[in-house]
């Protein structure tokens, strides 16, 4: 990706920010919303990170990330947040203890099962898929169940019309 095509510049090259706490929050939200998609960035750091002159953050070079299920998760993480950390610390003399950890995050969709990311194992995919089409036969059986009961519905108002005729 080049810089022309995102509008911005390395974090890397930016030797200012002017709302240096707002970046920093908008960061690790970012790697925070990654993760609540299942993914972990996993080389997040100043020269993956893009900022125009709005200050607005373009995430680089994606290849390389990894399933929030992945062995090694939580260390990955942690590194992409302390990569962001150190860097506002030194180059913008910037610190602060908000941060984001792995086990507080709650993955609300499954891009890294669509990815196929790393560590989204196969054994994890055929488990995913058994409860998908477990789901699935439920789901049917619950409609399978409602229309039985409405056949059945059916078949006695049929009886009690035919009294009624009578």
């Amino acid at each position: 990706v080049s810089t022309q095509s995102t509008g911005g510049y390395p974090l890397s090259q930016v030797k200012t920010i002017t709302n240096t706490a707002k970046v920093y929050t908008r960061l690790m939200d970012l790697v925070s919303r990654l993760a609540q998609m299942g993914l972990i960035h996993g080389d997040f750091n100043e020269f993956n990170l893009m900022i125009d002159d709005r200050e607005r953050i373009t995430v680089i070079d994606l290849p390389q990330m990894i399933s929030t299920s992945h062995a090694n998760a939580e260390y990955y993480f942690d590194r992409d947040v302390e990569c962001i950390r150190t860097w506002f610390r030194k180059r913008y003399n910037f610190d602060s203890d908000d941060r984001p950890y792995l086990s507080d995050i709650v993955c609300e969709s499954a891009v890294d099962v669509e990815m196929k990311a790393s560590g989204y194992s196969r054994d994890l995919a055929s488990q995913f898929e058994e409860l998908t089409l477990k789901k699935e036969d439920e789901e049917e059986g619950e409609s399978d169940n409602y229309e039985s009961e409405r056949d059945e519905e059916d078949e006695e108002s049929e009886g009690e019309d035919e009294e009624s005729e009578e």
